[in-house]
């Protein structure tokens, strides 16, 4: 995520030939940019309420 995403904006994610066509998924940025929600309508900013949030990897031997 860029370091300039801040609260209320909307990043625009789109999967190009795939099986079932091709896939549009508008993301609203949350908490300065800590965790992003799923928004199918732009009067609504999360339109579930599943959040992804950044997980920084550990890695095991």
């Amino acid at each position: 995520m860029s370091p300039d995403a801040r609260s209320g904006d909307t990043i625009g994610v789109t999967f190009n030939d795939i099986p079932q066509g091709d896939c549009v998924i508008d993301l609203s940025v949350l908490k300065d940019g800590s965790s992003l929600c799923v928004s199918i309508d732009f009067d609504e900013v999360c339109s579930f309420s599943d959040r992804f949030a950044r997980v920084e990897a550990t890695l095991t031997p």
